[in-house]
């Protein structure tokens, strides 16, 4: 958001691209059981899979090199344009 004066970020790394991930909130790490996505939705790009949170709740696992290989490769992009 324009209007705030720190946010929390991910650094993402894939191979020698290093990338920030703008997050809403950093929790911890924790220990999860991924599950693959199912009824159409396993061929999203960037997502591995999810998983239920102690609470109860659904969190998706980020899958990190082709988020890292689309923004470096629209980065590229967008320096050539």
């Amino acid at each position: 958001s324009a209007h705030a004066a720190r946010a929390c970020a991910v650094i993402l790394r894939q191979g020698h691209h290093r990338i920030g991930l703008v997050v809403d909130a950093l929790v911890g790490d924790c220990q999860a059981v991924i599950k693959p996505l199912t009824g159409g939705l396993e061929d999203i790009s960037g997502i591995a899979g999810s998983t239920i949170l102690g609470n109860g709740r659904v969190a998706l696992i980020l899958d990190v090199p082709p988020i890292v290989e689309r923004i470096t490769k629209d980065a590229a992009a967008r320096a050539v344009a």
